[in-house]
């Protein structure tokens, strides 16, 4: 069997590969699993996967092997590894359980991709996302807060058939409506509105007709 494994993935380069026995042995592995494990060949067979892997003394907390032997089932899950004056490296790992005669699990298959960079982006994607996000919000509540600054300070400033008119706007009338609701031509209606926006601190419509609901003028 190790020569045919050896035949099919010693030659690729760019996937870690390996085979563990059931007590964690490294029974075999490539030069991809070598090179990410920074260590030949020659020193990860026949030790314990924990010490020649991660150099640890004991197996890890989360023990692919121990998993896989319990379920009997193939499990795919990301992992990292902590290299001596190397950032950490996070691989995608791939673990195939094989059976003996009686149906437990005798070795574990694994491929490693390694996904490092792919993990950066992802986190570089989210922290400007939420960067985005918070910025958005802070702005938000600067504008709302000068809105309502500048709101409170006219709130009492308006006639009453300033009010009128602006009663009106906020429920959708357009300027030629107001005029004839209130009995007066459409060029008085435009002064009214522009009179008001400069008296609430608005710069159309929509922003009065909020100003309007806020202050209760809409009712």
């Amino acid at each position: 069997m190790l020569k045919i494994v050896n035949a099919l993935f010693e030659t690729v380069s760019d996937i870690a590969i390996n085979l563990l026995s059931s007590d964690y042995t490294v029974i075999w592995a490539n030069s991809g699993m070598a090179a990410n494990v920074k260590r030949p060949i020659n020193e990860l067979i026949g030790k314990p996967r924990y010490e020649a892997f991660r150099r640890r003394n004991s197996p890890c907390p989360v023990c692919l092997l121990k998993i896989v032997s319990e379920t009997k089932k193939p499990l795919v899950a990301e992992r990292w590894l902590d290299l001596p004056d190397q950032e950490r490296q996070h691989a995608e790992v791939r673990a195939y359980p094989i059976f003996d005669r009686h149906g437990s699990v005798q070795y574990l298959f694994e491929i490693l991709t390694l996904i490092t960079d792919k993990k950066k982006d992802d986190e570089k994607r989210t922290r400007y996302i939420e960067l985005l996000e918070k910025t958005l919000r802070e702005s938000e509540a600067q504008n709302s807060t000068r809105f309502l600054r500048q709101t409170d300070l006219n709130a009492e400033g308006l006639t009453a058939r300033q009010r009128e008119a602006l009663c009106l706007i906020g429920k959708g009338f357009s300027n030629k409506q107001i005029a004839s609701v209130l009995g007066v031509g459409v060029e008085t209606v435009k002064t009214h509105v522009k009179n008001i926006f400069l008296r609430i601190g608005t710069g159309d419509r929509a922003e009065a007709a909020a100003w309007a609901a806020i202050h209760h003028i809409l009712m």
